[in-house]
This record gives C-alpha cells, structure tokens and sequence, in this order.
C-alpha cells in the first residue's frame, strides 16, 4: 500500500531548527565555490576570457565566493538577533546580488566575459541565499 506525503507550502516553508548557521555558511560557501570555479573553468575552456580590469584566477573565484557567503551569513545573523523574518534577508540578499552583478556588467569586457562573470555571481546567490534563509524564523 502507497503512503502519499502531503507537502504543503508551511510545511516547506518550515526554518530548519538543527544545525547552525555558521555550519550552514561555511558549507552554502563551500559549494558555491565549487560551482563557481566548475562555470568559470568551463567557460575558460570555451575561450571566453574572464576578466575585470585583469586576468581572474580560479583561486580569485573561490575567495571572493567565500567572503560573500560570510557576509552572508553576517547578514543572517544580524537578520535573526534582529527578530526580522527569512522573507527580508531573502529580499535583502537578492537585491544585493544583482547589485553584485553590476561589477562585471560594467567592467568587464566583451559579451561573453560579462555574461560569464555575471553567471557566476547568480550561481554563487542560488546557492547561498536559501541555505541561509532557511535557517532563519519566518
């Protein structure tokens, strides 16, 4: 006999209560920077020249991926002392990362380079923010 799970949005909508943020951050930032450093490889090898005022290497890309799941995470704990619910950091860290966007838009050069670097701060954000958001009361 079938069992059927009925998953409603407050059920999904749940904070996760175990586990802690920092935990949460080093982790989100570790996978992202793998999936950065994956896209930006690939794009290397597909001859798109990843630069911002100079050449980036891949360490760069890792770095500065991990420094923004730390603010991140920064963000999030402020956020939670603060009492504010996971739907602000949510707004708050997105507006931030398509401002982060604006960087290689802006001084990158040629389409592919800017359409390379941008996608690497998407992926970084579609990585991080829910993981923090999710440790965060609603």
């Amino acid at each position: 006999m079938a069992t059927t799970t009925n998953l409603t949005p407050s059920v999904l909508d749940r904070p996760i209560q175990n586990g802690s943020l920092t935990l949460a951050t080093i982790t989100s930032g570790a996978v992202a920077a793998g999936a950065v450093v994956t896209v930006a490889a690939v794009c290397r090898a597909g001859g798109v020249h990843l630069a911002a005022g100079g050449g980036i290497p891949l360490p760069g890309f890792v770095m500065v991926t991990l420094l923004a799941a730390i603010l991140g995470g920064l963000i999030a704990a402020a956020f939670r002392r603060g009492g504010v619910a996971r739907y602000r950091f949510a707004q708050t860290t997105v507006v931030l990362a398509a401002l982060s966007c604006l960087v290689p838009i802006l001084a990158a050069a040629g389409v592919a380079s800017k359409l390379a670097l941008t996608s690497t701060h998407i992926v970084a954000a579609a990585i991080i923010i829910p993981v923090l958001a999710r440790r965060l009361p609603s």
